[in-house]
C-alpha cells in the first residue's frame, strides 16, 4: 500500500472537492452502520443518510470556520482513498474528530498511514485523543491496534457528547 497525504483547505463552499467528499464520508460510514442502525440511537425521525449528510456539513462549516484541519489520502493512482479532520485543543491535546476512508480501501493500511501522519505531524508531546461509538466495532479494533486506552467520560462529555453512546480514548505520541 503506498498513498500520499495532504492538508485540504477549500477556498469556498463550492470547492468540487467537498462534494465528493461528502459522498466518501456517508459511504465510509454507512458501511459500518448500515448493520447497526438501530444502536446508534439517531434523533427521532431521522434517516442514516441525510443524518451523515448532516454530520458532514457540521464538520464542512468547522473547516471552514478553521476551527479544524482536514487531510487527504490518496492512492498511488491519485484516487481520493479518505479523509481526517482533527482539532488542536488546550493543553496540547490534539482531536481526532473524524476519520472516514471509501470502503473500497478499507483494511488496506490507510488508516494507519493516517495515523502516522498524524502522530508525527504533532509530534511525541502531544496528547493525542480520539472518540468513537461504541457500537462501531470496526473503529474500536482499529484504535485498539493503534495502542489506544479508554479515558474517562469526562472527556466524551466535554466534547459534547453522550458517554452512553461514546468512549474516549488516548492515544500515544509514538
Amino acid at each position: 500500500m503506498s498513498g500520499t497525504i495532504e492538508e485540504y483547505r477549500p477556498t469556498d463552499a463550492q470547492d468540487p472537492l467537498l462534494s465528493e467528499l461528502r459522498q466518501l464520508y456517508i459511504d465510509s460510514f454507512y458501511d459500518c452502520y448500515q448493520f447497526i442502525i438501530p444502536d446508534l440511537n439517531l434523533p427521532e425521525g431521522k434517516q442514516i443518510i441525510p443524518w451523515l449528510g448532516e454530520t458532514f456539513d457540521h464538520m464542512q462549516h468547522e473547516l471552514f470556520e478553521k476551527q479544524c484541519r482536514t487531510f487527504l489520502v490518496r492512492d498511488k493512482f491519485s484516487t481520493l482513498v479518505g479523509l481526517m479532520t482533527v482539532k488542536q485543543m488546550p493543553n496540547n491535546v490534539v482531536y481526532l474528530a473524524q476519520m472516514a476512508i471509501h470502503p473500497s480501501f478499507k483494511r488496506q493500511g490507510y488508516g494507519s498511514l493516517f495515523m502516522r501522519y498524524f502522530r508525527a505531524m504533532f509530534g511525541p508531546t502531544a496528547s493525542y485523543e480520539v472518540l468513537t461509538r461504541r457500537v462501531n466495532k470496526p473503529a474500536l479494533e482499529f484504535y485498539a491496534a493503534q495502542g489506544a486506552r479508554m479515558i474517562d467520560d469526562e472527556r466524551t462529555i466535554a466534547y459534547g457528547y453522550d458517554p452512553k453512546n461514546f468512549l474516549s480514548f488516548q492515544l500515544s505520541g509514538v
